[in-house]
This record gives C-alpha cells, structure tokens and sequence, in this order.
C-alpha cells in the first residue's frame, strides 16, 4: 500500500511466470528447508549448552 501512495505503484501487479499458488508452495519449501538447517544448527549447539557451569541434567 505505501508503495502505492508514494511511487504510484499499481494495487494489483501484472500476471507473472507462476500463479500464487506456486509462489506460496515455493517459500513454504524455502522456509522448511531453513528450519531444517536451524533444527540442526540448535541440535549441534545443544552439547554446548550443557556444559554451562550452572546447567541441570
């Protein structure tokens, strides 16, 4: 919408290479993918995070 207002954007953008349903199954693959790659990271980081001095088992 500020687009709109201040560069006088359409409201509506032209039809492109994929519909929106393409668009939305795309970053849901992209964003799952990203938290795979963070579920690793914190699985990686969780021995770590053990060894904190004051750290319950």
């Amino acid at each position: 919408m500020t687009n709109t207002v201040i560069n006088g954007a359409s409201l509506t953008e032209p039809q492109g290479e994929f519909d929106l349903w393409e668009h939305a199954a795309e970053l849901t693959s992209e964003i799952r993918d990203f938290a795979d790659c963070l579920n690793m990271m914190a699985e990686q980081l969780a021995p770590l995070a053990k060894l904190r001095p004051d750290h319950d088992p």
